[in-house]
């Protein structure tokens, strides 16, 4: 797939897997898939935008997943914040504006989709909609949080795998979108027995993932969070599964697959971005990490 595509088509593509039918009022809805994409903004570009005329409301689910950074959209007409490893949930004729509002480097990954019988359009929210698929009553949050990183990968696959809008692709998308619709409905159960993230820990992600491009040291962290050492390093592994030093630098690997993929930056001014001291510090960190260089990255993009 060309990265710097996405996919729309004309008109929305049934997705015809049965397991994602959905019977109400003696009618038989199906999903349609409506749009497949990745955007990414820079600090200087939101800072000309003007964000009011982004904002709409339609008869369209959205899961919005955040690939890196941290900002806030509108929902509802009040902020979201989000950061890197949350999906949003927006559905129906609920009024949004997915720009990002704080003029912030992020990337994020869009999969859009309608339930239709015919021209009618199925506009209920997506507790009614997973209760209708799978059976269970549930209100799932309007942020799913991606602990294991299933979510980035089914968004990802996605995004590598989906060519266009033939028969194979469409089955592609409908067995992620199933896949999406289990992982919310997993976390939506098991959210009576997971304790949410602390909000110091939630300080220091969104400090990282703002301040990527300066120096970071575990102090700038341990103020952040007015934790001591010991204290930030166990808890942030506790609710995040890796040391904040370890998470700042898959951030910062992150980015750089960005720019990688969607600029013509050279390697040197990239890593000198995304907070590493030197393009051999970066080029070696990426190596370790991706299992690449960055130069294979950018000719080939994902494995």
């Amino acid at each position: 797939m060309d990265f710097a595509n996405y996919i729309e088509p004309k008109t929305p593509a049934p997705l015809k897997s049965h397991w994602l039918q959905v019977s109400m009022n003696g009618k038989v809805y199906i999903p349609h898939l409506y749009r497949i994409r990745r955007r990414w903004f820079q600090a200087k570009e939101i800072r000309t935008l003007d964000l009011k005329r982004h904002g709409h409301a339609h008869c369209i689910y959205h899961l919005i997943y955040y690939l890196e950074g941290a900002n806030s959209i509108l929902i509802d007409d009040q902020p979201v914040a989000i950061s890197s490893g949350q999906m949003v949930l927006i559905e129906p004729n609920v009024f949004h504006n997915v720009i990002p509002r704080e003029p912030t480097d992020c990337s994020f990954l869009t999969l859009m989709f309608t339930y239709q019988c015919g021209e009618e359009l199925l506009s209920v929210n997506f507790g009614q909609l997973l209760e209708q698929l799978t059976g269970y009553p549930i209100q799932p949050p309007r942020i799913i949080q991606d602990g294991k990183g299933a979510l980035r990968h089914l968004f990802t696959t996605l995004e590598k795998e989906v060519m266009g809008t033939a028969e194979e692709d469409l089955k592609r998308v409908g067995y992620c979108l199933a896949g999406l619709f289990n992982e919310i409905l997993g976390n939506s159960l098991r959210s009576d027995h997971l304790k949410p993230v602390p909000e110091d820990i939630l300080d220091v992600k969104r400090y990282i993932l703002t301040n990527i491009a300066q120096t970071i040291t575990i102090e700038d962290l341990i103020e952040v969070s007015h934790l001591s050492r010991s204290q930030l390093i166990g808890k942030f592994k506790q609710y995040c599964g890796i040391s904040p030093i370890n998470y700042l630098i898959e951030a910062r690997i992150d980015k750089s697959k960005t720019y990688l993929l969607h600029s013509t930056k050279r390697i040197k001014e990239i890593a000198w971005l995304c907070g590493f001291q030197s393009e051999y510090h970066f080029s070696k960190t990426f190596k370790k990490r991706v299992l690449m260089t960055p130069g294979q990255y950018r000719q080939t993009g994902p494995a």
